[in-house]
């Protein structure tokens, strides 16, 4: 076959290799790309902040400054009183960031640990204990032709409910036995039982100090007589 004779004059043959056209080698063994090192894309920012934009403002760098020790805001230099409005009847400032501050809120919770262990002192510890006794040894009422349980989680999973025609859905808890049994409340009461309690079997008498009712009167013809009759 024909081949070419042609080659160009820049090229450099070594042991019958060609190895460059007139440029000086270079090896690209472990040579990292530009991608990898620096950044390639970079529009600079208008207006040129300090910083880049994190710690200044207007060219100008930020310099840190620790706060002042304050264990309360100064209220009466940042809210003066000829300054406050009227509110409620009073002049007090605005303290709605009072408890952002670390220091008054860890005075707080001090505050109120005092309170709770100032109030746990006057409880008498035996007779708590007697009433919780008390209440443990009543004969507590469960659903009816229903299994006890100690978990609510158990309902629905290892305790299953039984078929009941009258419930629209699977339901362990049926409306029957809240009008069967009375809910045990505990210590709490609803609003109805706290205000209305005992109102159904409270006998009514009638007023000593009331207006008469004239609905008897009126209606009343023993009065009318007719003449000639």
């Amino acid at each position: 076959m024909y081949t070419t004779k042609f080659m160009n004059k820049n090229v450099t043959v070594d042991n019958g290799r060609y190895i460059t056209v007139g440029d000086p080698y270079i090896g690209t063994k472990d040579k990292l790309p530009l991608r990898w090192k620096e950044k390639q894309f970079h529009v600079p920012q208008v207006p040129s902040n300090a910083g880049e934009g994190y710690f200044g403002f207007s060219g100008k760098a930020f310099s840190y400054q620790s706060e002042l020790y304050t264990e309360q805001r100064p209220y009466m230099k940042t809210q003066p009183p000829d300054k406050r409005k009227l509110g409620f009847g009073t002049h007090d400032a605005s303290r709605r960031d009072e408890f952002s501050q670390t220091i008054r809120t860890e005075q707080y919770r001090e505050t109120l640990k005092k309170e709770g262990r100032a109030n746990n002192n006057g409880y008498d510890e035996d007779a708590i204990e007697e009433l919780m006794k008390k209440e443990n040894a009543k004969v507590k009422k469960f659903v009816e032709t229903k299994k006890e349980i100690g978990n609510l989680y158990d309902v629905g999973r290892s305790i299953h409910t039984e078929f009941d025609p009258k419930n629209g859905r699977d339901q362990f808890y049926s409306m029957k036995h809240g009008y069967t049994y009375e809910k045990r409340m505990g210590n709490n009461r609803t609003a109805s039982q706290d205000i209305g309690d005992g109102a159904w079997n409270f006998k009514y008498s009638k007023p000593e100090f009331s207006a008469p009712s004239q609905v008897k009167n009126f209606f009343d013809q023993s009065h009318l007589d007719i003449g000639g009759l």
